[in-house]
């Protein structure tokens, strides 16, 4: 599995997916120049379940963006 995600403008983000044993991996947490990243790979398949990915950002790494997907 390879995350990607895209902002509009710099600033600190965090990516988190949480797996549904409420287990969670930080896949990006750091400075972004605006330009975005692919990351990975991952492995996703365990255990299988609905998988949320948030992304954070701002002063207070406020929820800027969710998505999920299904691992079968």
């Amino acid at each position: 599995m390879v995350y990607c995600f895209s902002t509009s403008q710099a600033g600190f983000l965090r990516l988190v997916v949480t797996k549904p044993d409420g287990s969670s991996l930080v896949v990006f947490n750091g400075y972004d120049p605006g330009s975005g990243a692919c990351i990975g790979p991952f492995q996703a398949y365990l255990p299988p379940g609905l998988r949320l990915v948030s992304l954070y950002g701002g002063a207070s790494y406020q929820l800027l963006a969710q998505t999920h997907f299904y691992v079968r």
